[in-house]
């Protein structure tokens, strides 16, 4: 599925105290807390756990290159600032924002670094950032599970915080009832686009 397919709409501007991707997921461990719990529905409490949501959600979605990007929250309004590497990255990364419970407005600041690399540092540089994307899609089930259904619980467009999500060898089935077909899509590009994530299956994912 083409990820630019999923959107949603919302709003502009900011200004405010720089929190960058120091809150984080672990690289080998499980998400970071301090966002929404999986199972529970609705805003984080303050615009610290709400740049930590965004923040979660970037560093385990394997569609963005999320190293490069700072997060920062005030009064609801999420600024994006730093690197990407393609459009569709600066795109992807503010849905994931703007879907993102609590967040009421999206500035994106992210620059876009799109030309090939020409010198023998920036190739090098190149290198290791594929190299290092292949090491990240090297993910064990526990973590694609806790990944998955945390991005969920943070997600307005999928609105269902009690999916029940399953993986084996890297393949995720999710179970539960959706409201709208839209919903549902939501939820299997979401899981679609984590690391480690081989396949989605959703037979069980229904629409009520």
């Amino acid at each position: 599925m083409n990820p630019l397919l999923v959107c949603f709409p919302l709003a502009v501007m900011l200004a405010g105290v720089s929190f960058p991707l120091a809150v984080r997921t672990g690289d080998h461990g499980v998400p970071a807390q301090g966002a929404v719990t999986p199972g529970q529905c609705g805003a984080p409490a303050d615009d610290r756990a709400i740049a930590a949501a965004i923040t979660s959600r970037l560093r385990s979605s394997s569609r963005v290159e999320a190293d490069e990007i700072s997060v920062v929250v005030l009064g609801g309004i999420a600024q994006l600032s730093g690197l990407v590497w393609t459009d569709v990255q600066r795109r992807l990364a503010e849905s994931h924002a703007r879907d993102t419970y609590g967040v009421i407005g999206v500035s994106n600041q992210l620059d876009l670094v799109d030309w090939p690399p020409v010198t023998q540092l920036a190739r090098t540089q190149s290198s290791e950032r594929a190299s290092l994307l292949r090491a990240r899609q090297q993910r064990a089930d526990l973590w694609i599970t806790a990944s998955v259904r945390t991005t969920l619980a943070q997600s307005r467009g999928a609105g269902n915080c009690a999916v029940d999500v399953r993986t084996d060898a890297g393949v995720v089935s999710l179970r539960g009832i959706m409201e709208t077909v839209l919903a549902r899509q939501v939820a299997i590009d979401l899981a679609a686009g984590t690391f480690g994530v081989q396949r989605v299956h959703a037979d069980a994912l229904l629409v009520r």
